[in-house]
């Protein structure tokens, strides 16, 4: 491993402990507070329409001013996370909660996305940097981090998830510090001086609507991750399970993400970024069929082990195919968008239909509805993979 992936893993991995102790176990500590199914849904929802907008502003901002970077965005938002989690080990009052969480859920979101912006500025620059090896480790570190919060909170209690977040996040400053953001001059259309316009978001889904479709099938699909990934914790209850079953079953899924990412740059040697997509794809919606007529916990840690071959090798997959679609003045905007419409979109949609359903109907009726979706979608991702030509030729 080189130097650059090794910083890059390192701060990579410490930020997806961060995303499992508080993103992960948000939807059990919300409940644990004394708010329902429908609230859960309505802070996730909020956060992920806070995440969209956000997002937005960031693509145009970063790809208008190369002298930035995302490394300054996530470094400025690691303060304000701090903050609100500070806010929240003070302060228990209701509302505190739900304000300090809306913060909290919207940054990791958007931090989501940009770690990925980052991980390309590096590879546009020509850097030797294994973006799909560095997020197979984030994933090692959220199943490790996932399994023990289980396990702790078994055993204390869910406020065991705020003095977590203080250690982990000191590590997080320190490595920020030893990772220099990528040379961003001149790999960017804008850059040129004879380019003196460069086009939002909302122009470039305009004028490419097979991104737009591409976009809009991934996130058809992406609402069944979302809900599982976020409502987990009543999927288990239903199985009969509690927060250290919790803890096993993403444990589970985020292990098995790492052998796929790891392997991810010999994989794209002898398939497409295309094709890669596209199978990833395909196994979402296997997931979320299984997942529909599971009935014990063996069951859902069976189905949980096809994250392997879904959202495993879809990361690395769309990352590396927006890069190579898109123009060079618009891959920050690429990369965010797909923040916008996987963690952002499919958040708000799935967060709002999962409350309401879950606090009315059954989780399988849930899982049922979302299997649809994500058929639907699937149809519509292989439509727009099939017209659209990469320009890099992948």
């Amino acid at each position: 491993m080189n130097s650059i992936t090794l910083r890059f893993a390192t701060v990579n991995s410490i930020f997806y402990l961060i995303y499992g102790i508080i993103y992960g176990y948000a939807a059990f500590y919300l409940r644990a507070k004394g708010f329902s199914s429908t609230e859960t849904g309505i802070v996730f929802a909020v956060s992920s329409a806070a995440c969209i907008v956000l997002q937005t502003l960031i693509g145009n901002f970063l790809d208008s001013h190369l002298k930035y970077s995302a490394k300054h965005i996530i470094a400025i938002f690691s303060i304000i996370l701090t903050i609100a989690v500070v806010i929240l080990f003070f302060i228990h009052q209701r509302y505190v909660i739900l304000l300090c969480f809306l913060i909290i859920m919207t940054i990791l979101l958007v931090d989501s996305s940009l770690f990925n912006a980052f991980a390309m500025e590096y590879i546009n620059a020509g850097e030797p940097l294994d973006f799909s090896l560095c997020r197979g480790l984030g994933s090692l570190a959220y199943s490790v981090v996932t399994l023990l919060m289980g396990i702790l909170i078994s055993k204390t209690s869910e406020d065991i998830i705020i003095p977590s977040f203080f250690i982990v996040q000191a590590l997080v400053f320190l490595s920020l510090i030893l990772l220099k953001p990528a040379a961003r001059y001149g790999t960017a259309t804008s850059g040129d001086p004879s380019v003196t316009e460069v086009r939002t978001s909302a122009e470039l889904l305009r004028s490419e609507p097979l991104i737009l479709l591409l976009f809009t099938g991934i996130l058809m699909m992406y609402l069944s991750y979302t809900a599982i990934n976020n409502f987990h914790v009543n999927i288990i209850e239903a199985a009969g399970g509690g927060s250290r079953e919790l803890g096993i079953s993403t444990s589970i899924a985020a292990f098995l993400e790492l052998p796929v990412m790891a392997a991810f740059i010999q994989l794209s040697r002898r398939f497409s970024y295309s094709s890669l997509l596209k199978f990833s794809c395909f196994f979402f919606v296997v997931k979320v069929l299984l997942m529909s007529f599971a009935s014990s916990l063996i069951s859902i840690y069976a189905i949980q082990s096809l994250q392997l071959l879904s959202y495993g090798l879809f990361v690395p997959a769309s990352t590396y195919y927006i890069n190579s679609v898109l123009s060079k003045a618009d891959m920050a905007k690429g990369q965010t968008l797909l923040g916008i419409f996987t963690f952002g979109l499919s958040g708000l949609i799935s967060s709002l239909l999962s409350g309401i359903m879950l606090d009315h109907y059954s989780v399988l009726d849930l899982m049922r509805v979302l299997t649809l979706l994500a058929v639907t979608g699937f149809l519509m991702i292989c439509i727009s993979l099939k017209r659209l030509k990469p320009q890099s030729g992948r």
